[in-house]
């Protein structure tokens, strides 16, 4: 059985996130037959397989994307694959005919990472078996170029997954959605909300055996709003299922001087988490930032033990998205060693307290001599020497007795032969 799981990604910052996601899926496909893709993970709990409407075979992202107006840039409402049909084979129509017709914006000259996606995308079929991959192994210096997600998206999307805001764009123009409440409108907007119910709609309806969602929000502005307000849409429609929801918080905070703004933050991320405490649904909220204090001071992770990076937030999102992909392996498994989303989400809920925290080692510190067990023992300590993703909690994750109630822990890239003590 497939046991699909669809993603939502809601906010500016989660599509960060989601980005980085979904170039790290795609990275993992082999389009050489010769190697082909390895079968430890099921494709088909992420992706699905469709048809273009030139007879091309497709396979997407289940995914739904709501971000403000403006966002996409050079990204087509279509996601890329599915065009319009041939002027030639559309019916002639004897009546007058005005067009109007606004030509997409045309990709930054200086984005060579996209310049090579529009290359492949255009050269070859959407599947092709000897599809060239040169961008996984080139450097594009995109940390001076990126700014929105969409400027580094490696990979097409379905028109149902792309929707925006009704009248709130990018950079707060011509006025801010920063506020819980304003994203709790926004939900009564009867486009935006039709848009987002019929796009999930959409997807649940060709699952043969879904197992839940997994939902990347942004928790510092309207959108924690918004978010509160899909995610009991998901609990009234599809309350069997189970949601994993990641409110997300980016690196560096957008810095206003205006303690009122700060204010503001705090109390979305506080009204955003209080809905957890709700009985209905199926759901557990893991806060992820590379920010360790949301509050004034602010601290901000500028390292990790074995990695560097820039507080930009293509490179924070890009850590915070490494980890959500590790976690959630186990719910992608092929079987037998599939884990059900359901089990995930009891085992880290333990006495209904379905708020939880993540903590990472990224990359885990294996040379190329050692074994398992002698990079442990080399680490030399008595717990791991974990950093901790979520905003206010410190690690190791254990109480005064030293004791750690329930705990998911997902490693990977350490082959079978390299278990031995």
């Amino acid at each position: 059985m497939p046991n699909e799981l669809i993603t939502l990604q809601l906010g500016h910052y989660a599509n960060f996130v989601g980005t980085h996601f979904w170039n790290l899926q795609e990275a993992s496909f082999s389009y050489n037959p010769k190697q082909p893709t390895s079968d430890e993970i099921d494709l088909n709990i992420l992706h699905r397989e469709g048809q273009t409407l030139q007879g091309d075979s497709t396979f997407t992202p289940r995914v739904v994307i709501c971000d403000y107006q403006g966002s996409l840039k050079s990204l087509r409402n279509s996601g890329g694959l599915y065009k319009e049909l041939d002027e030639k084979s559309v019916p002639p129509w004897e009546g007058a005919l005005t067009r109007i017709e606004e030509p997409p914006e045309r990709p930054n000259s200086a984005n060579k990472f996209l310049a090579q996606v529009a290359e492949e995308q255009n050269s070859t079929p959407v599947i092709h078996e000897s599809l060239p991959k040169k961008r996984r192994h080139a450097d594009y210096s995109l940390e001076s170029s990126v700014e929105v997600w969409s400027d580094f998206a490696g990979v097409a999307f379905h028109p149902r997954s792309l929707s925006s805001l009704d009248k709130y764009w990018i950079n707060d123009q011509p006025e801010p959605f920063d506020v819980f409440g304003v994203g709790l409108e926004e939900w009564k907007n009867k486009k935006v909300q039709a848009s987002l119910e019929d796009s999930i709609r959409y997807f649940v309806e060709e699952c043969e055996n879904m197992q839940g969602f997994q939902v990347l929000m942004d928790g510092h502005d309207g959108f924690a709003g918004l978010s509160t307000a899909v995610l009991d849409h998901l609990a009234d429609e599809y309350g069997s299922k189970s949601v994993l929801v990641y409110p997300l918080f980016p690196t560096p905070l957008p810095e206003s001087g205006d303690a009122k703004k700060d204010f503001f933050r705090l109390f979305n991320y506080a009204l955003s988490v209080a809905g957890s405490s709700d009985d209905h649904g199926h759901n557990a909220y893991v806060p992820l930032s590379t920010t360790s204090r949301l509050s004034r001071p602010k601290v901000y992770l500028d390292r990790l033990p074995y990695a560097r990076f820039q507080q930009i937030p293509y490179h924070t999102s890009a850590i915070l998205a490494g980890a959500v992909d590790s976690f959630s392996l186990v719910n992608r498994l092929s079987s037998p060693d599939f884990v059900h989303l359901r089990d995930v989400v009891d085992a880290i809920t333990v006495h209904h307290r379905k708020v939880a925290a993540m903590s990472t080692m990224l990359p885990f510190p294996l040379r190329d001599s050692d074994s398992l067990f002698s990079a442990l023992k080399a680490i030399d300590a008595e717990y791991l020497p974990v950093t901790s993703l979520t905003p206010h909690v410190k690690t190791p994750l254990i109480d005064s007795q030293n004791r750690c109630y329930s705990q998911v822990m997902s490693l990977r890239g350490v082959p079978r032969q390299r278990w031995q003590w």
